[in-house]
């Protein structure tokens, strides 16, 4: 099993998915991610899920709002800062990963974590939001 937290970069997949970003720093990354959740028609995979996540941290974090506990400082050598349409799909990915049909969602909801996850996800939007 690999990594699993509350945080934005506690798991495997956004780990990765940040790694691809700032190798290769393009804003259509972070547009893709959440493109991904918004665009899901049915069922919301995990992984799809835990990168949008990821990404609205990246778009939290370039607008000076980081996670206090899980801050990752190379994201602010990134040299794009959110246009209002980002922070827009930033919002509403976050929305849809916290809405049926959603593994990660179910997959926390089955855990003794669920209220802290729930907790992070909904600062995120927050921090996002400014």
């Amino acid at each position: 099993m690999g990594a699993w937290g509350i945080r934005a970069f506690d798991n495997d997949d956004a780990e990765d998915w940040l790694q691809d970003l700032l190798e290769s720093p393009d804003v259509g990354s972070i547009e893709a991610a959440f493109a991904d959740v918004i665009d899901a028609e049915d069922y919301l995979e995990a992984p799809q899920g835990e990168v949008a996540i990821a990404a609205a941290e990246v778009v939290a974090a370039l607008q000076g709002r980081p996670d206090a506990n899980s801050a990752r400082e190379e994201i602010a050598d990134l040299a794009f800062r959110p246009q209002p349409s980002l922070i827009t799909m930033a919002q509403e990915a976050l929305d849809r990963v916290l809405s049926e049909p959603s593994e990660l969602l179910e997959l926390w909801q089955d855990s003794d974590d669920y209220d802290a996850w729930r907790q992070s996800v909904l600062e995120l939007k927050a921090r996002v939001s400014g």
